[in-house]
């Protein structure tokens, strides 16, 4: 299971307006952030959240390679919430909406879909757990701190001068200086879950 949903995005459907000066009709696109058609149902959304036997269980982490002639480095989830959000019929919606914009889909989603939702916090180690879920499928949702090195040019405050055989100036160019840093990145774990009657579910697999 790749750790990001790739379901194709369901054609939007079209408004038609009509032009004042003539009578051809003009199809109007929705905009890409437009509300989604379907309503978010609590009551849906709490027997989704009901006691179940299902369980899900699993190591959030994240290798980077530095490259041939250097070490991979690892980075685990230490203390990340970890969300669970059953697929009720407003996220099956969005889903098929935001499957490859999910940070866009989180930014305007019903406000009332997250406290329905199974929470937990991964380990130190980067484990988490969640016991007692409803057979069915749940969006996960969590994120991946790690750190990468970069090379940051900066300006001497000099100027370099390009001249010509006549001693002319032809071009000028600030001189920059490279120094190496280390930054800190994100990432973003949006994945689809299936969970199964009286059984244990790894993620990652």
């Amino acid at each position: 299971m790749k750790s990001y949903m790739h379901v194709s995005i369901l054609s939007l459907v079209t408004a038609l307006g009509f032009s004042a000066s003539s009578a051809t009709a003009v199809v109007i696109e929705p905009k890409p952030n437009a509300a989604l058609q379907a309503r978010f149902d609590t009551e849906e959304a709490e027997r989704l959240l009901e006691p179940g036997s299902g369980s899900l269980r699993g190591k959030l982490e994240m290798t980077i390679n530095k490259g041939m002639l250097r070490k991979k480095e690892k980075f685990v989830a230490q203390y990340q919430l970890v969300t669970l959000l059953p697929m009720s019929s407003y996220m099956r919606a969005w889903e098929k909406k935001y499957s490859k914009s999910p940070w866009l889909g989180m930014m305007l989603i019903d406000d009332r879909v997250l406290p329905f939702s199974a929470r937990t916090l991964t380990s130190v180690d980067g484990n988490y757990e969640f016991r007692g879920l409803k057979p069915g499928r749940y969006l996960m949702i969590s994120k991946i701190p790690y750190k990468m090195d970069v090379i940051i040019r900066n300006e001497t405050g000099q100027t370099r001068h390009d001249i010509d055989w006549f001693n002319n100036t032809i071009t000028s160019s600030p001189i920059y200086k490279s120094s190496k840093a280390r930054v800190e990145e994100v990432h973003d774990v949006f994945t689809i879950i299936e969970i199964k009657d009286a059984a244990e579910t790894r993620f990652p697999q």
